[in-house]
């Protein structure tokens, strides 16, 4: 086997990983959806039923497997929509319906909405993979649902977005998908996306949005509206890896999609070109943007800081390395710019030579290697180690995952939930291999609007089993079923700089999708609900009507705290006295079932209080309500975050609790 050999070995021991098993692209297994066990996808029959995801994206590619409607049902009667496919292309049982709003066709030119349907309702497409690695089965998380795609993304104008989702809503779609992120408003009322799934969701369609990719700063969190589901994304535990030794020694590991098979494992000069330059000074060598001497780069490892310059890609980066001559690149994330910066989060790409990605840290290392005094030659030797799986870290949010506080509203947490969004494998408009022959051409994408595809097609899940659920009901199953730990049952950590993730972060925390079909309580909310909310917001009449799209008068709805809304997260902001807020949950679990109140120890400088602490249910449906209180024994501004939770023999019903002292943006 040889040193090599010896060497992966005892690395993959020392990391617990395991080669990828053929069978599975890894998200839905990661997931816990097998074709052989039971669970949701069983009690769901796959999402069948009828339910109609309606795709608001950058169109879709009909040729593909993803969309062949092998198994598939026709659509419900219900279904009204449109096939507007130009010649030869037609729709079929999955792709049932597809159209274009602005100009153009409904084919997908830029692969988004290819991808992030494929991600939400996909049809099994074997073989399934991208140079080779992330090799199995790809299917979406409701296979068996039916996708109407509406072109609103060639360039996401507002007019097209809301005529799209009206045509969604007329169509008689059940989810709605809409990827995208939302331009900054002053208001829910003028907000571009807002208005439309207000829409949607008085008609009991829920949509699922991202919740945006300028992490880690915050506030930077989109789509924060209470009456959409707001997705932030996390990495699954499978890696296209790659190990770097610099020098003897030291291992740094990273990814990429580009695996050569033959490339030598001798050591190759190491270089920097941009080794002595500033990190905020936009130098073009740090970057691999241009290079004074291509000379000396030539047959080497290069080693570029990822690029700040939007027009400037990875692409491009290894191109301009290439063409110098070199042998292969290290690219490096750069350190926290512009309220941004990848951290730990390694972006998985395809390259066109032989790459690596590596975290900031690790690009540290690199640097005082190349700075240290030793007199030996600066080397590195690349392993390209494939596809492995088994990264007990995972779930880790990714660090571009945008986070709260919810600007538009603080008293409602968002992002609400994480998901399966980076380095994740979907189908694509067309080949990054250059390959000719075949439509199964697939992709590996990172951000939120991936997470939130996953999310859209748990929901159609849900919508199966539990039809009558309104969008409000199928939202709180997810959010007070999912899990706080990782796979190594520690606390979930964000990917800048390996913390612990807060509720800012992941919200309620990572879709646990088996325990979203059965809750046993939910917070439900009916569309008339939010317009005391939102005359809470201080908003003029005018204003939300704009929104709600009928007249309203404020003084005669009246006004609620936005920390009142029935949500299935608990915001509470407390000056000087004692505050209170209200809940009402609704079993739908046993006919007979005792729930207990416990908080967790998380809540210093305040006392906090529930009652009733006890919710005796003797039939399903019934409704209880309960009261949190809070008391502060401080002046200190603080945030304090912890969790309620409804616990019965049967079920376990978590609200993340966050209570704000003295903060003085929020209501009094």
């Amino acid at each position: 086997m040889g040193n090599q050999g010896r060497f992966f070995i005892n690395f993959v021991c020392a990391l617990n990983l395991l080669h990828s098993a053929l069978g599975s692209t890894r998200t839905l297994a990661f997931l816990g959806l097998n074709h052989n066990a039971g669970g949701i996808w069983r009690e769901s029959n796959y999402g069948s039923g009828g339910v109609i995801i309606g795709v608001l994206d950058s169109g879709v590619t009909p040729g593909h497997p993803s969309f062949a409607d092998d198994g598939m049902p026709p659509p419900p009667r219900r279904w009204r929509g449109r096939c507007d496919l130009p010649v030869p292309y037609t729709c079929n049982n999955k792709l049932i319906g597809a159209r274009v709003f602005g100009s153009g066709t409904a084919l997908d030119t830029g692969g988004r909405g290819t991808h992030t349907s494929s991600l939400a309702a996909g049809n099994f497409v074997k073989g399934a993979n991208v140079f080779g690695n992330a090799y199995g089965i790809a299917a979406g998380i409701a296979p068996r649902a039916h996708i109407a795609s509406y072109k609103v993304c060639g360039d996401c104008s507002e007019s097209d977005i809301l005529a799209g989702v009206d045509a969604a809503i007329y169509d008689g779609v059940d989810i709605i998908l809409m990827s995208f992120g939302s331009p900054p408003s002053f208001g829910f009322f003028d907000n571009a996306l807002a208005a439309p799934a207000f829409r949607a969701a008085q008609r009991g369609i829920l949509v699922s949005m991202a919740a945006g990719d300028r992490g880690p700063s915050r506030p930077t969190v989109r789509n924060g509206a209470p009456w959409v589901l707001t997705v932030g994304a996390s990495t699954i535990d499978r890696r296209m890896l790659v190990t770097a030794v610099v020098g003897n020694s030291r291992r740094l590991n990273g990814e990429s999609n580009h695996q050569p098979k033959n490339f030598p494992s001798k050591a190759l000069p190491l270089v920097f070109p941009g080794l002595h330059s500033d990190p905020f000074d936009n130098n073009p060598e740090r970057h691999c943007e241009s290079f004074a001497n291509t000379t000396l780069l030539q047959g080497k490892i290069v080693v570029c800081a990822e690029s700040r310059d939007d027009g400037i890609d990875s692409i491009t980066q290894g191109e301009n390395v290439k063409n110098a001559g070199a042998a292969a690149m290290i690219l490096f994330n750069e350190e926290e710019y512009e309220g941004g910066g990848l951290g730990y989060t390694i972006m998985s790409r395809n390259h066109v030579l032989p790459a690596m990605a590596l975290s900031y840290a690790d690009g540290q290392r690199i640097i005082a290697y190349l700075n240290s005094s030793t007199s030996r030659p600066k080397t590195a030797r690349l392993y390209f180690r494939g596809t492995v799986i088994g990264d007990r870290t995972a779930p880790t949010i990714a660090s571009y995952s945008a986070r709260g506080i919810n600007r538009l509203s603080s008293g409602i947490l968002k992002p609400d939930i994480i998901g399966p969004g980076h380095s994740i494998l979907g189908a694509w408009h067309e080949s990054v291999e250059n390959k000719s022959n075949t439509n199964s051409n697939f992709n590996i994408q990172s951000g939120t609007s991936f997470a939130s595809a996953h999310l859209a097609g748990a929901a159609a899940l849900l919508k199966s089993i539990h039809p009558k659920w309104s969008p409000a009901a199928i939202k709180s199953a997810l959010m007070t079923t999912a899990d706080q730990l990782n796979h190594a049952h520690k606390p979930i950590q964000e990917g800048y700089q390996l913390d612990t993730a807060n509720v800012y972060d992941m919200g309620s925390g990572h879709i646990n999708i088996q325990k979203a079909a059965d809750p046993g309580l939910i917070y439900d909310t009916h569309p008339a609900d939010y317009l005391p909310y939102l005359c809470g917001l201080n908003y003029t009449d005018d204003e939300v009507r704009q929104l709600v799209n009928r007249p309203v008068n404020c003084s005669v709805i009246g006004s609620i705290p936005q920390s009142d809304l029935n949500y299935p997260s608990l915001t509470i902001p407390v000056f000087d006295e004692p505050r209170t807020v209200n809940r009402t949950v609704t079993n739908v679990g046993f006919d007979n079932e005792v729930y207990t109140a416990e908080f967790s120890s998380d809540f210093p400088m305040v006392d906090i209080s529930v009652e009733p602490r006890t919710l005796k249910f003797t039939k399903k449906n019934q409704k209880l309500s309960f009261r949190v209180t809070v008391t502060p024994h401080t002046n200190d501004t603080v945030a304090l975050e912890g969790s309620l939770t409804w616990s019965s023999s049967h079920h376990s019903v978590r609200s993340p609790v966050v209570v704000f002292l003295h903060y003085n943006y929020f209501e009094q």
